[in-house]
């Protein structure tokens, strides 16, 4: 049982009754996030009051979409229930059992998580560099790795023009395997291009320059698909550091376009965005979205599947970031039904 657990006697006692590891793995997150709530209170959730469950929603659950609250206001009522039935709780009835309606008013979206496709198109269009634009579109086809060493060891001849793939290395460089691009993605075009590039403009361009200050750097030729500053003659050409890429996302994110993306353009949630899109194709394809698509998301973002991806990869996400054609594909699905 992991540590950091809460009345730790009675909750192993109640995940002990599951089979199912992936169950397992659900409340025992929610165990550990409970723990400093439950702690400070000296009282299990199964005790819980009204106002004290509002509390831990909307101070630590904090919930992002609906899908996220139902599967909380579910595993919680489980809990709660079984813990009614056994007697260890001083409730004679659930206090939370079918209320997930009600527990939806504490969804918390203020800031835009994620991008559509459209989205993630129009940024790019907007930027003038295309070392830049690469990193955006790698990102969301899931070419991320450990502190984005996939993208920095990218090499020009890493690219497969005929086959429309890519072969990605580890961190020390070594093939590690060959990712398909998806036809409508520009990926490999991007990256021939931002290995051209000879100049990267600052700010996108639109700094203010004088005689003294260069509104660009100019760039060293090198093997690597992101390149750094041309420093002199001799030295350039080396693999850039992740802290490049961080900058680099870090000046998009501060663009005047951008305001509303400063969470969502992070490389985090643009893969994330990325594996949204593709559990769009696949809930069109197969007309649901459970565990066998997300792990073909997984498959090609190179992740262990975890019941914790449903809480963006979900109905309700897809809904939000596409709304037209999810209204086209569940309209054709409830036809065929």
């Amino acid at each position: 049982m992991v540590m950091y657990v809460f009345n730790i006697e009675k909750k192993s006692i109640y995940l002990e009754q599951f089979e199912n590891q992936d169950t397992k793995e659900v409340y025992t997150r929610l165990f550990r996030k409970s723990f400093e709530t439950e702690e400070s209170m000296q009282k299990d959730l199964y005790n819980f009051d009204d106002s004290e469950f509002e509390n831990f929603f909307l101070n630590t659950l904090k919930p992002k979409t609906k899908e996220s609250a139902r599967t909380y206001c579910n595993v919680l009522s489980a809990y709660v229930q079984w813990a009614i039935d056994n007697k260890y709780s001083n409730h004679l009835i659930n206090p939370i059992k079918r209320r997930q309606a009600y527990f939806y008013e504490f969804v918390q979206n203020d800031n835009k998580m994620y991008i559509s496709l459209e989205e993630k198109d129009a940024i790019i269009s907007t930027l003038i560099n295309k070392q830049d634009s690469f990193i955006v579109e790698a990102l969301w086809n899931g070419i991320e790795g450990s502190q984005v060493h996939e993208i920095t060891n990218m090499r020009i001849d890493d690219l497969n023009l005929t086959e429309n793939t890519i072969t990605i290395r580890n961190n020390e460089g070594a093939k590690k395997r060959v990712v398909k691009v998806d036809k409508e993605s520009n990926l490999i075009e991007l990256a021939i291009l931002a290995n051209r590039e000879q100049v990267y403009y600052k700010m996108n361009g639109t700094v203010d320059y004088s005689d003294n200050l260069k509104e660009y750097v100019e760039l060293s030729s090198s093997k690597y698909i992101l390149k750094g500053a041309k420093l002199n003659q001799e030295n350039g050409g080396e693999k850039v550091s992740r802290y490049t890429v961080y900058n680099r996302l870090e000046k998009i994110r501060m663009l005047e376009d951008n305001e509303e993306y400063t969470k969502a353009l992070t490389s985090k949630y643009i893969m994330r965005s990325g594996m949204i899109y593709m559990a769009l194709r696949l809930y069109e394809r197969d007309g649901e979205l459970g565990r066998n698509q997300i792990e073909k998301i997984c498959a090609k973002y190179n992740m262990k599947y975890k019941w914790s991806l449903r809480d963006f990869l979900n109905v309700d996400i897809l809904s939000e970031l596409y709304p037209s054609e999810m209204k086209r594909i569940q309209a054709k699905i409830a036809t065929e039904e």
